[in-house]
Order: C-alpha cells, then sequence, then structure tokens
C-alpha cells in the first residue's frame, strides 16, 4: 500500500476488513487481528487526535483520544470502525457553525481528487466548549492505486490560534497609537519590507496603505539623498541601533525638487523590524 505518495507497503492478501468496517480490503483471514483492526490499534497509539474514513468519506472512526475528547459513549460505533452509512459530511456537526461552509467545500474536494490536504476548524467538547484543531488528511492506496480509506489527524492549535488572536490584537493597539501620531511613521520588516504607515504618511504621499506597501523609497526621497538614507536604513536593521537622517521627501502636492526636508529618526525593534518616525514639515 501506499500512504501519501511515500513509503510503500505490501498489500498482503492475509488481512481482511471485519465485517462493518468499511475498508475496501480483500481476503482471506489468516491473522487474529485484521487489517482493520490494526489499523484502529496503530491509530489509538499515537498521542493525537486521529482517525478514518471510507473512501466515500464518512467519518468510520475515531481513536480513543479524539473519542474522548468528543464525549463519546464507551459504545459508539466511531470507537469500534463500524460503518453506518450516513452521508460523508454529517461529523459536520460536531464542528462550529461558523467552520461548517469551509470544511465542507474541502472535503468534497478531497472527495473529488483524492488527494491530501487540510484545514483548521473548531470542534466541540461535551461540556459545549470548542478548541482549534487544524486537520491533516492523507488517501490510503493499495500498490494498484485502488483507494482503501483516508486517514487524519487533528493536532490541537488552540494555544497558537489564541495567541496570534492576541498578536493581531496588539498589532491593531499599535497601529491605532500610530495613527494618532502628529508625525510620518512607517514600519519595516527585516528585509525593509514594507508593513504599515501611519495616517499622516499616507496622506502627506497621498495613497493608501496598500500603494504604499507597494512602492519603494525612490518616489519618496530625492536622488540626492536615496543613498545616505538607504546606508542608514540598513546601519539600523545591522546594527540595531536608532539612526537620524535628515532628508528631502517629496509630498503629494509638492514635486520631489521641492524643499521638503524631514529629518527622519530611525529605530530597530527586538525583531529587527525598523521603524522610521518623521516629522512633519512645516
Amino acid at each position: 500500500m501506499v500512504f501519501s505518495g511515500g513509503a510503500r507497503m505490501a498489500a498482503s492478501p492475509q488481512h481482511q476488513a471485519e465485517p462493518g468496517d468499511g475498508l475496501n480490503i480483500q481476503g482471506p483471514f489468516a491473522q487474529q487481528w485484521s487489517f482493520a483492526a490494526q489499523l484502529r490499534n496503530t491509530l489509538n497509539t499515537i498521542p493525537a487526535y486521529t482517525w478514518y474514513s471510507v473512501p466515500s468519506g464518512t467519518l468510520t472512526f475515531v481513536n480513543e483520544r479524539y473519542a474522548d475528547y468528543l464525549g463519546l459513549p464507551k459504545d459508539h460505533p466511531l470507537r469500534f470502525g463500524v460503518e453506518t452509512g450516513v452521508p460523508w459530511d454529517t461529523h459536520l456537526q460536531l464542528l462550529h457553525l461558523d467552520d461548517h461552509e469551509e470544511t465542507r467545500r474541502v472535503g468534497a474536494t478531497i472527495l473529488r481528487t483524492g488527494s491530501s490536504a487540510q484545514a483548521t476548524f473548531r470542534i466541540r467538547n461535551p461540556q459545549g466548549g470548542y478548541r482549534w484543531f487544524l486537520s491533516r488528511v492523507e488517501p490510503f492506496r493499495a500498490s494498484d492505486g485502488t483507494l482503501l480509506c483516508f486517514i487524519g489527524i487533528n493536532l490541537d492549535i488552540e494555544e497558537r490560534m489564541t495567541a496570534e488572536e492576541k498578536i493581531r490584537e496588539k498589532e491593531m493597539e499599535l497601529r491605532q497609537m500610530l495613527d494618532l501620531a502628529p508625525q510620518l511613521v512607517g514600519v519595516l520588516a527585516p528585509q525593509r519590507e514594507r508593513i504599515y504607515a501611519n495616517k499622516v504618511a499616507l496622506a502627506y504621499y497621498g495613497v493608501s496603505l496598500d500603494e504604499w506597501r507597494q512602492r519603494n523609497n525612490v518616489p519618496e526621497v530625492h536622488p540626492d539623498d536615496f543613498d545616505r538614507v538607504k546606508a542608514y536604513i540598513d546601519r539600523s536593521l545591522i546594527s540595531g541601533a536608532a539612526n537620524e537622517v535628515e532628508c528631502a521627501c517629496a509630498a503629494a502636492t509638492e514635486p520631489i525638487a521641492g524643499s521638503w526636508f524631514v529629518p527622519t529618526l530611525f529605530e530597530t525593534t527586538r525583531d529587527k523590524s525598523c521603524g522610521g518616525t518623521s516629522r512633519v514639515p512645516i
């Protein structure tokens, strides 16, 4: 058998799915455990939330860790890999309502193409709460390419999603603070990628935030000052120290040759991003 196009394992005729397993495997009994039973046993030993579905996409088995998270009864069919014949998307009832549409779209694509995929969604626990999971799905095929089942693993990413949400909140707070500053403020990434410019800077240059991100310093800094300004920015990024430079910057209402001299302070943060703060010329 082939798992996700990787290591190949011989499809032994000695293994046969148990009645009701729903797996597309044929062959006479020769060992105590069927292939399906061995698969379930393997998934139960993995310290993650694992599962498999039949080729039609119907969720058929969840390992003990996953079943306990869901609060399934000890005799629930999903604990034993018993195919129930329900529609493939029945398991969506376990997910947060807001995640149904995207998860159904990803699932339909997997069934149509027989390919691997991943999705993020929130799964309900017995107390009615939800946690975020990253679900990865791989087709499990025989050596002749026949689809036997889909095997999945759900990774708990609740802490990561919570941390990312807090970061987004902090970023929003910082942007609001920068927008209140009566100065031209720009934030650059370590490789000088443009991240953010406050409202004063955008109004000064007469561009939107997206337009500013796509620009470089060429149309903003006087040609006679460009190399010097670039050197100061590079120095700030390498040393992590603040630098100040005076240069001519073109406003949206003035030509580049105009006498718009703007003292600019470049200061780096711990993550090596660089912020430029310029006093608005008067």
